[in-house]
């Protein structure tokens, strides 16, 4: 019966799965939203394309892991997106199997209905985790592999094997290939191991996690080819500044912003914002002073606060940070939880929860609705251009949409300095009430004034959410 229990509990984990199936096959939502996506996608298929024997090389600035695992499924069974969306969902439920471990490690006299309750609950119903699980981006991919690192970094600190050493330093490297923001939270870890290996003269272990790395960065050479050592130079890291934690209003690659809350409010949100974890505040009352004295909950603290401190010091504002360090939050809140539970009468506890759910679902409806009326505008640009005898089209935030779904005329990116000129018969697509603000003297705008200002243009189309579609005709001072 026991056994029962727990695999009802454990089969909670497979729920965004179900989320995955209604939101893409109900809602016709591909994950696909925003440039980041797009970009990944386009990846892929340059990957594909080596896969299958090519030999132009593309430069692209984004880590390789993730679309180098969607261009391997997409080479054997097509539908590179619909599997890039898959990795995400898959990754949520990996990531949740092994932060059960990680707790199960940490506090062997929970039972394994408290962990999977609490893990479903707090991690997999999390709005903002449910939300970007659906999504074709590196975050849950990334968590995967750094809660992989994280275990068998527990591990070796125990047992000190080689096995443990070779799965955290290939945890570590492949969540470093999929996104390069990770490398902060794995500091102290990685660390650790290696005073580990210093300290005891683990010189065969020094040789295991020396052939992983080099065989996972050879791989890394290889399909990013001469693209290589962008996270060396990244505009965030050349922007990075301590002064920026206090700081709410920005000016950088990403135009004009000002937050509502200064930067180290905001990367604190995985203690306690709402589309975490709602009753987060509460959590924090109940947390002892016995739980910080455990040392492995104190390298995770340490880990997250390091990671705390370098978002906050980035020159813009992203809840999507957090969703890599929030997975250790939750492990050190753990011991709260049960407390939590102890003061809960068991008559209210049915009910508690399935409030619980029904809000987080309710939040999680809000949040997602927001990426689907991104993704549904892209199709609905796209179906309108593409109706339309190609010509080149110049426009901002959509540009990799574009050309993702198959546009044939050539695309051109208005954050880039604009032409001389631009040809008659020429379309712009652009959305000047968007960007007036955070763009207002930046290349989207001045090249949209540009256009506005100095050519006739006809009005082709209209949308609801502020998009609009020009013809360019002839320069206003060629006109008798």
């Amino acid at each position: 019966m026991l056994r029962r229990v727990n695999s009802y509990h454990q089969a909670l984990f497979f729920f965004p799965l179900l989320v995955w199936a209604l939101v893409s096959g109900i809602l016709d939502y591909n994950g696909l939203y925003g440039q980041d996506s797009y970009q990944y996608l386009q990846f892929s298929g340059a990957i594909e394309g080596l896969l299958k024997g090519a030999t132009e090389v593309y430069a692209f600035p984004v880590p390789p892991f993730y679309p180098l695992s969607g261009a391997v499924f997409g080479f054997f069974f097509g539908h590179t997106a619909l599997f890039l969306q898959l990795i995400s969902v898959a990754g949520l439920v990996g990531t949740t199997f092994v932060t059960g471990r990680i707790i199960r490690l940490l506090f062997p006299q929970a039972s394994d209905q408290t962990i999977s309750g609490y893990l479903f609950l707090w991690l997999i119903l999390s709005p903002y985790i449910l939300r970007g699980s659906m999504s074709v981006m590196t975050d849950f991919f990334t968590a995967f592999w750094m809660s992989i690192a994280f275990y068998h970094f527990l591990l070796y600190r125990r047992s000190q094997t080689g096995f443990s050493l070779a799965m955290l330093t290939a945890g570590a490297i492949l969540a470093f290939f999929t996104r390069y923001l990770v490398a902060p939270l794995l500091f102290v870890p990685s660390l650790w191991a290696v005073w580990i290996m210093v300290r005891y003269r683990k010189f065969g272990h020094m040789l295991v996690a020396g052939a992983v790395v080099a065989l996972f960065f050879g791989a890394y050479v290889y399909f990013k080819r001469g693209f290589t050592g962008e996270f060396f130079h990244h505009h965030l890291q050349g922007s990075w500044s301590l002064l920026n934690a206090f700081r709410q209003s920005f000016t950088g690659p990403d135009g004009d912003t000002t937050y509502p809350v200064i930067n180290l409010l905001n990367a604190c949100y995985q203690f306690f914002h709402p589309v975490y974890l709602f009753p987060g505040l509460l959590f924090l009352v109940f947390v002892r002073k016995e739980d910080l004295r455990k040392t492995e909950i104190q390298i995770l603290l340490a880990a997250v606060a390091i990671y705390t401190l370098f978002v906050s010091g980035l020159i813009l504002q992203n809840k999507r940070f957090m969703i890599l360090s929030f997975l250790l939050v939750l492990v050190c809140y753990f011991p709260a939880w049960q407390r939590i539970l102890a003061k809960i009468p068991q008559r209210l506890l049915p009910v508690l929860v399935a409030g619980s759910v029904c809000l987080q679902l309710g939040l999680f409806a809000r949040l997602f609705y927001s990426f689907y009326q991104i993704s549904q505008t892209e199709k609905k640009l796209y179906s309108a251009v593409s109706a339309l005898p190609p010509a080149p089209l110049y426009t901002f935030e959509v540009s990799l949409a574009l050309e993702s779904y198959g546009l044939s005329a050539p695309v051109y990116d208005l954050y880039y300095p604009a032409p001389d000129t631009f040809g008659t018969g020429d379309l712009l697509l652009a959305n000047p009430a968007r960007w007036q603000e955070q763009w207002k003297d930046h290349n989207p705008m001045i090249n949209t004034r540009l256009v506005l200002e100095n050519y006739e243009t006809e009005v082709l189309n209209e949308f609801p959410d502020g998009w609009t579609l020009y013809r360019i005709g002839r320069k206003k001072s060629l006109i008798p």
